[in-house]
């Protein structure tokens, strides 16, 4: 629903490289380009303030536009707690709205 409502198509959404495939099928049934926030080399698959910044300049540098961030919190795979307050000020500082997903965490 939030994808709907803050993305129009086309657009893109930053998204963690640990998330469930429903976010990624959720972007695509909205018609949203994909940029990943890469994950780190196993066996950590940690995420990172700069792997998020890096993903949004990406996307800036080649899609144009970033709608809407998502962050998995935990990971269902590997119960990462990623660095979500450090996360969220990236995305403040580039007017990138942040979706938590925290599924996981109930």
């Amino acid at each position: 629903v939030a994808m709907h409502a803050l993305c129009e198509k086309g657009d893109t959404v930053v998204v963690d490289g640990n998330a469930h495939y429903t976010t990624v099928l959720a972007a695509e049934r909205a018609g949203l380009k994909i940029e990943y926030a890469a994950a780190s080399k196993p066996p950590q698959y940690a995420l990172s303030a700069d792997a998020y910044q890096q993903a949004i300049e990406r996307a800036y540098e080649q899609k144009g536009n970033v709608s809407l961030s998502v962050l998995t919190y935990p990971d269902g795979n590997y119960g990462n707690l990623p660095p979500a307050r450090e996360i969220a000020e990236v995305c403040h500082d580039y007017s990138v709205p942040l979706l938590l997903n925290g599924a996981y965490a109930v």
